[in-house]
């Protein structure tokens, strides 16, 4: 009796050896009508939220109620030094160069996330007609952490250790 149909075994097997690969975290501050996303690598690049070019530009939505509002093409982050002994390779260098974007990322080898917090004054407000969401808008901005006593509406807090020994925080 034929085959008519592929075994589902190693079909199933490599798609999950290929989703097991690392991906970076985003957050959204979602709060009136301008909305943006942050990466946890400390800077966000060119196609970083979805990984496809024809998202190039995402982010930076306003009014962001509307679609394909966005206004942000990419952002990079470049850190040097001189004089650099690399532990790893045991090995002296010149120059060292570690960066985020436009395009690349490796948040394996030269940034690595250590915390990517956010905080809100309140929770996002929910608004549901006939016990559905009004809008998709609900599901951005996820808050971990209620703070009644933040001066802003939302903080979000990005510690990241750069390969080169920098250790990063930014508050946004």
């Amino acid at each position: 009796m034929p085959r008519s149909f592929l075994n589902p075994i190693p079909i199933i097997i490599q798609f999950l050896f290929l989703s097991s690969g690392y991906a970076e975290e985003t957050k959204w501050i979602a709060v009136g009508d301008l909305h943006n996303w942050f990466s946890e690598a400390g800077c966000e690049i060119e196609v970083g939220r979805t990984g496809q070019v024809d998202d190039q530009q995402d982010g930076l939505r306003w009014p962001a109620f509307y679609s394909v509002q966005d206004n942000q093409a990419a952002k990079a982050m470049w850190l040097g030094c001189t004089e650099f002994y690399d532990p790893i390779v045991d090995k002296d260098y010149e120059h060292k160069v570690v960066h985020v974007g436009p395009r690349f990322i490796d948040v394996n080898n030269e940034t690595m996330p250590i915390e990517f917090t956010l905080k809100g004054k309140y929770d996002h407000t929910r608004v549901y007609v006939d016990g559905d969401p009004a809008t998709d808008l609900n599901y951005l901005d996820i808050v971990d952490e209620i703070d009644a006593n933040l001066t802003s509406d939302r903080l979000l807090i990005n510690r990241v250790q750069m390969s080169m020994g920098i250790h990063m925080t930014r508050k946004i």
